[in-house]
């Protein structure tokens, strides 16, 4: 089996990135002799930046994959065509980590997780565990289906002992023009997310319907001054980033009020809003699990009561 350690050179944190990396790796027992490391930059990184990165590597096969700008489709179009169907992938900590661990599994039939504490392997499966319930109790997970995509904890160790041998560098030039950004992106590093300890907050699922669906319910939360979070189902469809997830892989809320639109309420959902004081669920099932357990239950179209209450909030402000 191949393993990919995959690093995002785009972030400020990238050679603590690699620290961590190593460490997690060492501590794993993972053969890294011909385990593979590949560098994500973009044309910005300088020749200094990419030998220092290219010196902390696990791995003596090093590649650039460089960019001119960072956007996860086209990380994805490549590592999908260049990571083995029988592999594991170890991303980052980071949110780049997170949201390119979680789609790559998706994209390449394969499986994935998040926040990965340690990893060891039983036959030629691997057994993973991560911290869950606001870090009070430790899961263990079995990943069956290759290739095998995760990213680590941000709470993982670091450490660094240069490789014995001379790294093998490479570049591949990764140019589509077909993506348009106004300006480069960086990922920078957030000690921590807003969603924890702000008081009102909306929190859309798969029942939205689409991307374009949770993006109008995101604007709505705005429009009542709320922050916006996710349900896994439509975390796992690339909806919206991964550090807007709610519920036991992700935060735990203790807003005053959670709005759940569209979402049917699985007890690990229930679980990142129960310390919520007040709960409205919205659904268009009536018969959904969480329109039993909140405070007020609305049936109808996420998107239609939304907008119908962003319009009486914004009156009463004016």
């Amino acid at each position: 089996m191949k393993i990919y350690i995959i690093i995002n050179g785009c972030s400020n944190d990238c050679e603590k990135q690699m620290r961590m990396q190593q460490a997690f790796a060492r501590k794993a027992h993972l053969d890294l002799k011909k385990a593979h490391t590949i560098i994500i930059c973009d044309r910005e990184m300088d020749g200094d930046g990419k030998l220092k990165l290219a010196e902390m590597a696990p791995t003596k096969s090093v590649l650039f994959v460089v960019l001119k700008f960072y956007n996860p489709e086209i990380i994805l179009d490549d590592l999908s065509r260049r990571v083995e169907r029988n592999s594991l992938c170890i991303f980052g900590s980071g949110f780049s980590g997170q949201e390119l661990s979680v789609r790559l599994g998706a994209r390449m039939g394969g499986c994935s997780l998040i926040d990965v504490l340690s990893l060891s392997k039983q036959d030629d499966k691997y057994v993973a565990e991560k911290m869950v319930y606001s870090n009070h109790m430790k899961a263990t997970y079995k990943l069956t289906k290759s290739p095998f995509c995760i990213s680590i904890c941000k709470s993982q160790e670091e450490s660094w002992e240069a490789y014995e041998q001379e790294h093998e560098v490479e570049e591949c030039y990764v140019w589509n023009d077909s993506f348009e950004v106004k300006e480069p992106v960086k990922e920078y590093v957030e000690e921590k997310s807003s969603l924890e300890d702000c008081q009102f907050v909306v929190v859309a699922g798969r029942g939205a319907g689409n991307k374009e669906k949770i993006r109008q319910l995101q604007q709505l939360s705005e429009e009542m001054g709320a922050e916006f979070g996710i349900s896994r189902p439509a975390a796992m469809n690339a909806w919206a980033p991964m550090d807007r997830l709610v519920g036991v892989s992700g935060v735990m809320l203790k807003s005053q009020i959670c709005i759940a639109a569209g979402i049917s309420g699985s007890p690990a959902f229930y679980a990142g809003i129960d310390k919520s004081r007040f709960i409205v669920a919205v659904n268009t099932d009536e018969r959904a699990p969480l329109m039993k357990k909140a405070d007020i239950a609305v049936v109808g179209d996420c998107c239609e009561v939304l907008s119908e209450l962003a319009g009486y909030i914004s009156k009463k402000t004016e």
